[in-house]
Parts: C-alpha cells; sequence; structure tokens
C-alpha cells in the first residue's frame, strides 16, 4: 500500500497528463485507479491506525505526510487554469478516497483491520508485489516523487 501523500502525487501527475478529458468525474475515476494500481505494485510504510501506541511512534511520518500534502494543495490551488485545477483537485480526490473509506471502516470495525478484511481488495495483505519499505525509504522515495509532481508539466 501506497502512503497519502505518494497518491496524491500521482494522482496529480495523472491528472496533468489527461487534463484535457476535464470531466470531474473521469478525474475522479482516474484518481481511484491510479489508488489501486499504487497500492498493488508500491508497499510503503504502513501506520496501524487502531492502535494509538503504535500511532504515536509515527508522529515525525504523520507530520511529513500533513506536510507534504498541503505543499501539493497548495501547488494545485495556484494553477491558474480554473478547468485544469478542478481536474487537479478531484483526481486528488479520487486518489485518497479508497484510503478515507477503508479508514473508517477500519476504526469502526477494528477485528477486520486485524484480519485484513478491508472493503477494497487492494488494501488486503498479500496483494502487494514488492516487500514492505521502511520509514526512511518510504518517505525519502515519497519526497522526491512529491517534488517531481510539482516540476513536471505536459
Amino acid at each position: 500500500m501506497s502512503d497519502t501523500l505518494t497518491h496524491i502525487a500521482v494522482g496529480d501527475i495523472c491528472a496533468k497528463a489527461l487534463r484535457t478529458f476535464k470531466k470531474p468525474l473521469i478525474a475522479f475515476l482516474i484518481g481511484m485507479l491510479s489508488h489501486g494500481i499504487l497500492d498493488m505494485v508500491d508497499n510503503d510504510y504502513t501506520i496501524n491506525i487502531t492502535n494509538y501506541e503504535a500511532f504515536k511512534t509515527d508522529r515525525d511520518y504523520i507530520g511529513f505526510q500533513m506536510a507534504g500534502t498541503a505543499i501539493k494543495l497548495y501547488d494545485i490551488l495556484q494553477d491558474d487554469n480554473l478547468e485544469r485545477r478542478n481536474f487537479r483537485l478531484f483526481t486528488m480526490l479520487g486518489s485518497v478516497t479508497p484510503d478515507i473509506i477503508d479508514g473508517v471502516y477500519a476504526l469502526h470495525h477494528r477485528d477486520k483491520w486485524n484480519k485484513g478484511e478491508m472493503l477494497f481488495p487492494f488494501h488486503r495483505p498479500h496483494r502487494n508485489i514488492y516487500k514492505q519499505q521502511n520509514k526512511q525509504i518510504s518517505m525519502l522515495k515519497t519526497s522526491l516523487i512529491t517534488l517531481i509532481s510539482i516540476k513536471i508539466n505536459f
């Protein structure tokens, strides 16, 4: 599974490449599709949201994710072209929606989280191609993808 910032950055790259579609629903679906693909091929560091003690040890990672997400949101909102900006925003929304839905589901069904029985099949364990990355590698990779997503324009 990929982290939230990676989903947003890759979704934004897809939005920039496919912005000629100009339809919010297509943007949202592109974001969701990129989320599913990333979760299958990129196995980032994962935070346990159901265990406060484990969650507490990842404050640096959470802060990094929040700061990076704020930077990406600022980058998207600075886009002068209203249609392109909206397309990018809807792609961003689509790229995080599966995590929001399964996150809320996990908070209400902790036993399902512990068993790996999530709503989206790509969030279930053993669906990843590669082994899980450690926190530092995950943060470095996410930083590079985010910087690329800010600089790249098609």
